[in-house]
């Protein structure tokens, strides 16, 4: 599998677990959406914990390498979060 689908795939198996709250935990932060009034994940807290795509990528020398060269130094990996905001708008995510 590509790596793009890969932790799309993963995004969406840690994703569900997240849409049976009702409020926040160590995990993920949750929010009302606007349209429905349902509540929604809005973010995920350190997914490279969550799932094994996302620790194989956090893993991979080549990642590393690439930011450096962008940021023109060395770099480590500190934390991991990922956001989601609905396409009609929403809450800013602090």
């Amino acid at each position: 599998m590509r790596r793009p689908a890969e932790l799309r795939a993963a995004t969406e198996v840690i994703q569900v677990r997240g849409t049976r709250l009702t409020e926040a935990n160590e995990v993920f932060d949750i929010g009302s959406d606007r349209e429905t009034s349902s509540m929604v994940v809005r973010r995920i807290k350190d997914p490279t914990k969550k799932h094994a795509a996302y620790d194989r990528v956090k893993r991979n020398p080549k990642l590393g390498d690439l930011v450096g060269e962008l940021v023109s130094g060395d770099v480590r990996f500190d934390a991991a979060q990922l956001n989601f905001k609905p396409v009609q708008g929403g809450a800013p995510i602090d």
